[in-house]
């Protein structure tokens, strides 16, 4: 029997399909902090290096790399500037997924409340690295996640991703 990944998937089946059609794809990496935490610099290393791999690659169109912090309010008033409601915006799509196969993990929301201050609100924690992938201008998926029940993390998702641009490789090495 074996083991199940993200290659293994119908949506890998179909993102792949539209990759190797020329669709216009790019990604976008999201870090809490620019500061790796005690334990993950070389895993954010080797993500780096893969995304830089992949755009010299010809599939991948561009990608952008974004620090979000470690959690946003979700509070009226801190999500009402113009740049608070897009990342708002942005976090809570990329929580939702993209896909109706797709379910994001790492997510997070906590309620603070403080009897000293008086304070209560809830804030958005996301993990603290989050890969988005689009399609065109779609989102297709959000990493980590589960993609039809199948655990994936950024990580197995850029190893399989470069599995893609192997097999362009060979493919145009045939032609």
């Amino acid at each position: 029997m074996s083991e199940e990944t993200i290659a293994t998937t119908s949506w890998w089946e179909r993102y792949r399909d539209d990759v190797a059609g020329g669709k216009t794809h790019t990604m976008d990496v999201f870090f809490r902090s620019l500061a790796p935490s005690q334990g993950s610099h070389d895993k954010r290393r080797q993500i780096l290096q893969r995304l830089d791999a992949a755009a010299e690659s010809t599939s991948l169109e561009t990608y952008n790399i974004h620090v979000i912090g470690d959690g946003m309010c979700l509070c009226e008033d801190c999500t009402s500037t113009r740049i608070a409601r897009h990342m708002h915006d942005t976090l809570s799509s990329l929580r939702d997924g993209g896909s109706d196969r797709i379910e994001p993990t790492g997510f997070s929301e906590r309620s603070v409340d403080s009897e000293m201050t008086g304070e209560h609100y809830r804030l958005l924690i996301p993990p603290e690295v989050t890969l988005a992938v689009y399609v065109g201008d779609v989102l297709r998926a959000a990493f980590p996640a589960r993609v039809e029940g199948v655990p994936v993390s950024v990580s197995d998702f850029l190893d399989a991703y470069s599995s893609i641009d192997t097999e362009s490789a060979v493919s145009q090495a045939e032609a």
